[in-house]
Protein backbone atom coordinates (compact mmCIF):
# COMPACT_ATOMS: atom_id res chain seq x y z
CA UNK A 1 0.00 0.00 0.00
CA UNK A 2 2.67 2.39 0.87
CA UNK A 3 5.04 1.52 -2.56
CA UNK A 4 1.09 2.51 -4.39
CA UNK A 5 0.91 6.17 -1.94
CA UNK A 6 4.53 6.68 -3.00
CA UNK A 7 4.21 5.69 -6.72
CA UNK A 8 0.83 8.40 -6.97
CA UNK A 9 2.75 11.00 -5.19
CA UNK A 10 5.22 10.26 -7.74
CA UNK A 11 3.35 10.94 -10.46
CA UNK A 12 1.93 13.76 -9.46
CA UNK A 13 5.22 15.34 -8.90
CA UNK A 14 5.91 14.66 -13.20
CA UNK A 15 2.43 15.79 -13.86
CA UNK A 16 4.17 18.92 -13.02
CA UNK A 17 1.70 22.04 -14.90
CA UNK A 18 -0.10 19.63 -17.33
CA UNK A 19 -3.53 21.12 -17.57
CA UNK A 20 -6.79 19.89 -18.93
CA UNK A 21 -7.69 21.25 -21.98
CA UNK A 22 -9.95 19.07 -24.14
CA UNK A 23 -13.35 18.79 -21.35
CA UNK A 24 -16.88 18.40 -23.03
CA UNK A 25 -20.18 18.34 -20.94
CA UNK A 26 -23.19 16.08 -21.90
CA UNK A 27 -26.41 14.91 -20.69
CA UNK A 28 -25.71 10.84 -20.89
CA UNK A 29 -28.86 9.04 -19.45
CA UNK A 30 -32.47 10.23 -18.11
CA UNK A 31 -34.58 8.23 -16.27
CA UNK A 32 -37.90 9.59 -16.70
CA UNK A 33 -41.38 8.20 -14.60
CA UNK A 34 -44.96 9.05 -16.19
CA UNK A 35 -48.35 9.49 -13.94
CA UNK A 36 -51.55 10.04 -15.59
CA UNK A 37 -54.78 10.29 -13.31
CA UNK A 38 -57.40 8.02 -14.94
CA UNK A 39 -55.56 5.44 -17.56
CA UNK A 40 -52.75 2.88 -15.90
CA UNK A 41 -49.60 2.79 -16.78
CA UNK A 42 -49.85 -0.92 -18.51
CA UNK A 43 -52.58 0.90 -20.71
CA UNK A 44 -49.69 3.61 -21.14
CA UNK A 45 -47.23 1.17 -21.76
CA UNK A 46 -49.46 -1.23 -24.57
CA UNK A 47 -50.33 2.39 -26.58
CA UNK A 48 -46.70 2.93 -26.90
CA UNK A 49 -45.53 -1.08 -27.82
CA UNK A 50 -48.29 -0.34 -30.36
CA UNK A 51 -46.91 3.10 -32.10
CA UNK A 52 -43.29 1.79 -31.79
CA UNK A 53 -44.56 -2.16 -33.69
CA UNK A 54 -45.89 0.21 -36.71
CA UNK A 55 -43.14 3.04 -36.40
CA UNK A 56 -40.26 0.36 -36.84
CA UNK A 57 -41.63 -2.14 -39.06
CA UNK A 58 -40.31 -0.83 -42.14
CA UNK A 59 -36.78 -0.04 -40.44
CA UNK A 60 -33.59 -1.82 -41.48
CA UNK A 61 -31.30 -0.13 -38.14
CA UNK A 62 -34.29 -0.60 -35.71
CA UNK A 63 -36.06 -2.94 -33.78
CA UNK A 64 -38.62 -2.98 -31.04
CA UNK A 65 -37.56 -5.77 -28.41
CA UNK A 66 -40.00 -7.60 -25.88
CA UNK A 67 -38.30 -8.67 -23.08
CA UNK A 68 -39.41 -11.62 -20.76
CA UNK A 69 -41.98 -10.06 -18.09
CA UNK A 70 -44.29 -8.87 -20.59
CA UNK A 71 -44.04 -5.50 -19.38
CA UNK A 72 -40.72 -4.09 -20.50
CA UNK A 73 -39.59 -3.82 -24.11
CA UNK A 74 -37.21 -0.99 -25.79
CA UNK A 75 -35.85 0.06 -29.04
CA UNK A 76 -32.62 -1.08 -29.94
CA UNK A 77 -30.01 -0.29 -32.68
CA UNK A 78 -28.43 -3.06 -34.86
CA UNK A 79 -26.64 -3.76 -37.62
CA UNK A 80 -23.95 -6.93 -38.79
CA UNK A 81 -20.01 -6.22 -38.98
CA UNK A 82 -17.80 -7.85 -41.88
CA UNK A 83 -18.15 -11.33 -40.55
CA UNK A 84 -21.79 -10.97 -40.61
CA UNK A 85 -22.14 -10.62 -36.72
CA UNK A 86 -24.85 -8.98 -35.21
CA UNK A 87 -23.57 -5.73 -32.99
CA UNK A 88 -26.80 -4.41 -30.90
CA UNK A 89 -27.51 -0.95 -28.63
CA UNK A 90 -29.85 -0.92 -26.74
CA UNK A 91 -31.77 3.24 -27.15
CA UNK A 92 -34.95 3.24 -25.29
CA UNK A 93 -35.82 1.01 -22.62
CA UNK A 94 -39.72 0.86 -21.08
CA UNK A 95 -40.58 -0.83 -18.42
CA UNK A 96 -43.77 -1.34 -15.80
CA UNK A 97 -42.85 -2.02 -12.57
CA UNK A 98 -44.84 -2.26 -9.20
CA UNK A 99 -44.50 -0.24 -6.06
CA UNK A 100 -46.11 -0.06 -2.40
CA UNK A 101 -49.10 -1.20 -4.31
CA UNK A 102 -49.29 0.84 -7.17
CA UNK A 103 -47.66 0.58 -10.78
CA UNK A 104 -45.67 3.64 -12.68
CA UNK A 105 -44.08 3.44 -16.27
CA UNK A 106 -41.01 3.72 -16.20
CA UNK A 107 -38.56 5.10 -19.65
CA UNK A 108 -35.01 5.20 -19.79
CA UNK A 109 -32.68 6.49 -22.77
CA UNK A 110 -29.66 7.44 -23.41
CA UNK A 111 -29.75 10.82 -25.33
CA UNK A 112 -25.82 10.49 -26.47
CA UNK A 113 -26.70 6.99 -28.31
CA UNK A 114 -29.93 8.62 -29.93
CA UNK A 115 -28.05 11.66 -31.54
CA UNK A 116 -25.13 9.05 -32.36
CA UNK A 117 -27.30 7.10 -34.55
CA UNK A 118 -29.48 10.26 -35.75
CA UNK A 119 -32.38 8.52 -34.32
CA UNK A 120 -33.89 11.38 -31.70
CA UNK A 121 -37.27 11.27 -33.20
CA UNK A 122 -38.05 8.46 -31.60
CA UNK A 123 -37.59 9.76 -28.60
CA UNK A 124 -39.88 13.56 -29.78
CA UNK A 125 -42.24 10.60 -31.56
CA UNK A 126 -42.97 8.68 -28.04
CA UNK A 127 -43.19 12.09 -26.32
CA UNK A 128 -45.87 13.33 -28.87
CA UNK A 129 -48.07 9.76 -28.22
CA UNK A 130 -47.53 10.78 -23.94
CA UNK A 131 -48.73 14.23 -24.82
CA UNK A 132 -52.03 13.24 -26.67
CA UNK A 133 -52.55 10.57 -23.73
CA UNK A 134 -52.29 13.77 -21.32
CA UNK A 135 -49.71 11.87 -19.11
CA UNK A 136 -47.19 14.00 -17.30
CA UNK A 137 -43.54 13.52 -17.03
CA UNK A 138 -41.09 13.64 -14.38
CA UNK A 139 -37.68 13.04 -13.97
CA UNK A 140 -36.19 10.53 -11.59
CA UNK A 141 -32.26 9.88 -12.25
CA UNK A 142 -30.17 12.03 -14.33
CA UNK A 143 -26.31 11.26 -15.55
CA UNK A 144 -24.33 14.02 -16.55
CA UNK A 145 -21.17 13.25 -18.25
CA UNK A 146 -18.07 15.38 -18.65
CA UNK A 147 -15.64 13.11 -21.67
CA UNK A 148 -11.89 14.02 -20.64
CA UNK A 149 -9.88 13.92 -23.46
CA UNK A 150 -5.70 13.17 -23.49
CA UNK A 151 -5.71 13.87 -19.79
CA UNK A 152 -4.55 10.58 -18.28
CA UNK A 153 -3.87 11.37 -14.82
CA UNK A 154 -7.34 12.60 -13.97
CA UNK A 155 -7.04 9.07 -12.79
CA UNK A 156 -5.52 10.64 -9.62
CA UNK A 157 -8.78 12.46 -8.60
CA UNK A 158 -9.69 12.48 -5.49
CA UNK A 159 -12.65 12.80 -2.97
CA UNK A 160 -11.64 15.49 -0.05
CA UNK A 161 -15.59 14.98 1.56
CA UNK A 162 -15.21 12.58 5.01
CA UNK A 163 -17.53 10.05 4.33
CA UNK A 164 -17.70 8.75 0.71
CA UNK A 165 -17.06 6.05 0.30
CA UNK A 166 -14.54 4.52 -2.81
CA UNK A 167 -14.39 1.76 -4.87
CA UNK A 168 -11.79 0.96 -7.72
CA UNK A 169 -12.18 -1.51 -10.56
CA UNK A 170 -9.01 -2.79 -12.37
CA UNK A 171 -8.91 -4.40 -15.93
CA UNK A 172 -7.37 -8.04 -16.20
CA UNK A 173 -3.89 -5.94 -17.41
CA UNK A 174 -4.33 -4.45 -13.63
CA UNK A 175 -5.28 -1.12 -15.43
CA UNK A 176 -7.34 1.20 -13.20
CA UNK A 177 -10.55 1.12 -14.98
CA UNK A 178 -13.50 2.73 -12.68
CA UNK A 179 -13.71 4.26 -9.80
CA UNK A 180 -16.98 4.98 -7.41
CA UNK A 181 -17.70 7.50 -5.60
CA UNK A 182 -20.68 6.87 -3.05
CA UNK A 183 -23.53 4.22 -3.03
CA UNK A 184 -25.55 2.96 -5.96
CA UNK A 185 -28.77 3.68 -3.39
CA UNK A 186 -27.16 7.65 -2.44
CA UNK A 187 -28.93 10.32 -4.17
CA UNK A 188 -25.79 11.30 -6.22
CA UNK A 189 -23.64 8.60 -7.09
CA UNK A 190 -20.12 9.77 -9.12
CA UNK A 191 -17.96 7.06 -11.39
CA UNK A 192 -15.01 8.23 -13.25
CA UNK A 193 -14.13 4.94 -16.33
CA UNK A 194 -11.68 4.51 -19.12
CA UNK A 195 -13.71 5.44 -21.79
CA UNK A 196 -12.06 3.75 -24.70
CA UNK A 197 -11.86 0.60 -22.54
CA UNK A 198 -15.93 1.02 -22.67
CA UNK A 199 -15.98 1.56 -25.99
CA UNK A 200 -13.91 -1.12 -27.31
CA UNK A 201 -10.89 0.97 -28.28
CA UNK A 202 -13.42 2.09 -31.17
CA UNK A 203 -12.24 6.13 -31.46
CA UNK A 204 -14.25 7.12 -33.79
CA UNK A 205 -17.05 6.78 -31.54
CA UNK A 206 -15.98 9.77 -29.23
CA UNK A 207 -16.03 11.75 -32.83
CA UNK A 208 -19.60 11.07 -33.48
CA UNK A 209 -20.82 12.06 -30.46
CA UNK A 210 -19.00 14.85 -29.44
CA UNK A 211 -19.24 17.32 -32.13
CA UNK A 212 -16.36 19.83 -31.13
CA UNK A 213 -13.89 16.99 -30.86
CA UNK A 214 -14.91 15.99 -34.77
CA UNK A 215 -12.91 20.00 -36.66
CA UNK A 216 -10.91 18.78 -39.03
CA UNK A 217 -7.64 21.00 -40.39
CA UNK A 218 -7.62 21.85 -44.26
CA UNK A 219 -6.26 18.54 -44.60
CA UNK A 220 -9.27 16.76 -43.43
CA UNK A 221 -7.38 15.69 -40.05
CA UNK A 222 -8.91 16.05 -36.77
CA UNK A 223 -7.56 18.99 -34.52
CA UNK A 224 -7.82 16.65 -31.64
CA UNK A 225 -5.90 13.34 -32.12
CA UNK A 226 -7.58 11.49 -29.16
CA UNK A 227 -4.54 9.12 -27.49
CA UNK A 228 -6.73 8.87 -23.70
CA UNK A 229 -9.95 9.52 -22.59
CA UNK A 230 -12.11 9.05 -19.62
CA UNK A 231 -15.62 10.25 -18.18
CA UNK A 232 -16.58 11.71 -15.39
CA UNK A 233 -19.86 11.04 -14.56
CA UNK A 234 -22.51 11.99 -11.99
CA UNK A 235 -25.61 10.15 -11.34
CA UNK A 236 -28.06 12.08 -9.80
CA UNK A 237 -31.55 10.98 -8.21
CA UNK A 238 -34.79 12.30 -7.55
CA UNK A 239 -33.96 14.28 -4.02
CA UNK A 240 -31.20 16.49 -5.61
CA UNK A 241 -33.53 17.16 -9.12
CA UNK A 242 -34.31 20.72 -9.16
CA UNK A 243 -33.57 24.01 -10.46
CA UNK A 244 -30.78 23.99 -7.94
CA UNK A 245 -28.86 21.07 -9.87
CA UNK A 246 -26.66 23.14 -11.97
CA UNK A 247 -25.33 24.54 -8.22
CA UNK A 248 -25.49 21.48 -7.01
CA UNK A 249 -22.95 19.64 -9.88
CA UNK A 250 -20.40 22.57 -8.97
CA UNK A 251 -20.54 21.94 -5.63
CA UNK A 252 -19.95 18.59 -6.05
CA UNK A 253 -16.82 19.50 -8.37
CA UNK A 254 -15.36 21.31 -5.11
CA UNK A 255 -15.20 17.92 -3.24
CA UNK A 256 -12.62 16.68 -5.73
CA UNK A 257 -8.83 17.64 -6.57
CA UNK A 258 -6.41 16.63 -8.84
CA UNK A 259 -3.19 18.27 -6.33
CA UNK A 260 -0.55 15.72 -4.75
CA UNK A 261 -0.04 15.40 -1.05
CA UNK A 262 2.89 16.29 -1.56
CA UNK A 263 2.29 19.79 -3.15
CA UNK A 264 -0.19 20.42 0.13
CA UNK A 265 1.73 22.53 2.85
CA UNK A 266 0.96 20.24 5.76
CA UNK A 267 3.11 19.37 8.64
CA UNK A 268 4.67 15.65 7.93
CA UNK A 269 2.27 13.81 10.08
CA UNK A 270 -0.57 15.46 8.65
CA UNK A 271 0.52 15.02 5.25
CA UNK A 272 0.57 10.98 6.02
CA UNK A 273 -2.61 11.55 7.11
CA UNK A 274 -4.05 13.00 4.49
CA UNK A 275 -2.54 10.38 1.89
CA UNK A 276 -4.87 8.04 3.40
CA UNK A 277 -7.39 10.11 3.72
CA UNK A 278 -6.99 10.49 0.19
CA UNK A 279 -5.90 7.29 -1.26
CA UNK A 280 -8.11 4.44 1.79
CA UNK A 281 -10.31 6.96 3.49
CA UNK A 282 -12.53 3.29 4.63
CA UNK A 283 -9.09 2.64 6.69
CA UNK A 284 -8.57 6.14 7.77
CA UNK A 285 -10.28 5.22 11.22
CA UNK A 286 -8.73 2.02 12.13
CA UNK A 287 -5.34 3.56 11.57
CA UNK A 288 -5.82 7.16 13.69
CA UNK A 289 -8.34 5.03 16.34
CA UNK A 290 -6.24 6.29 18.91
CA UNK A 291 -6.90 10.20 17.88
CA UNK A 292 -9.80 11.51 19.60
CA UNK A 293 -12.89 12.63 17.56
CA UNK A 294 -12.32 16.66 18.51
CA UNK A 295 -8.62 15.99 16.98
CA UNK A 296 -9.72 13.55 13.74
CA UNK A 297 -12.02 16.56 12.90
CA UNK A 298 -10.12 19.03 13.01
CA UNK A 299 -7.05 17.52 10.79
CA UNK A 300 -9.36 16.27 8.26
CA UNK A 301 -10.38 20.39 8.00
CA UNK A 302 -6.66 21.18 7.88
CA UNK A 303 -6.61 18.89 4.83
CA UNK A 304 -9.45 20.37 3.45
CA UNK A 305 -8.28 23.61 3.75
CA UNK A 306 -4.97 23.02 1.85
CA UNK A 307 -6.20 21.37 -1.02
CA UNK A 308 -8.38 24.93 -1.25
CA UNK A 309 -5.23 26.93 -1.00
CA UNK A 310 -3.21 24.56 -3.69
CA UNK A 311 -6.22 26.76 -6.03
CA UNK A 312 -6.17 22.95 -8.21
CA UNK A 313 -7.09 24.52 -11.90
CA UNK A 314 -7.74 21.21 -13.33
CA UNK A 315 -10.62 20.51 -11.25
CA UNK A 316 -11.52 24.59 -12.00
CA UNK A 317 -11.25 23.66 -15.67
CA UNK A 318 -14.06 21.23 -15.86
CA UNK A 319 -16.23 23.90 -13.77
CA UNK A 320 -15.32 26.68 -16.52
CA UNK A 321 -16.68 23.27 -19.18
CA UNK A 322 -19.70 22.97 -17.53
CA UNK A 323 -20.10 26.75 -17.44
CA UNK A 324 -19.54 26.98 -21.05
CA UNK A 325 -21.81 24.02 -22.05
CA UNK A 326 -24.83 24.96 -20.02
CA UNK A 327 -26.29 26.16 -22.29
CA UNK A 328 -26.24 23.61 -24.30
CA UNK A 329 -27.24 21.39 -21.58
CA UNK A 330 -30.13 23.62 -21.08
CA UNK A 331 -31.62 23.67 -24.36
CA UNK A 332 -31.26 19.72 -24.25
CA UNK A 333 -33.38 19.32 -21.15
CA UNK A 334 -36.18 21.42 -22.59
CA UNK A 335 -35.97 19.11 -25.64
CA UNK A 336 -36.28 15.88 -23.78
CA UNK A 337 -38.25 16.20 -20.98
CA UNK A 338 -38.93 20.14 -21.05
CA UNK A 339 -37.40 20.96 -17.27
CA UNK A 340 -35.73 23.20 -16.10
CA UNK A 341 -32.01 22.27 -13.67
CA UNK A 342 -30.50 25.64 -13.60
CA UNK A 343 -28.22 25.29 -16.43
Amino acid sequence: FLHMVWKCDKIGQERGNFMLENVYCSVDRLTILTTHNQRSSVYLAHKLREYLAGKLVNDLKLKLVNYQDGLSFGVSWYEFNDYDEEREENLIFIHVFEHGGESDLRIDFNPNSLKKHDVEYIWNDLRFVLSTLQVNLRLSRFDLAFDIINAPFIQEMKNIRGGTTRKEFYGRSGALETIYWGSQASSVQIRLYDKLVEIGGKIDELYDTIPELAKTDSSGRYLVQIEDAWRLEMQMRTKVIDENLADEVAKRLNDFTLTSVHELDLKPELRRFARTMFNDPKILKLDYEEVPERTFKRWKAKVREAVRKANDDNVEAIKKALQRDSEKLAKELKKYCDIYLGF
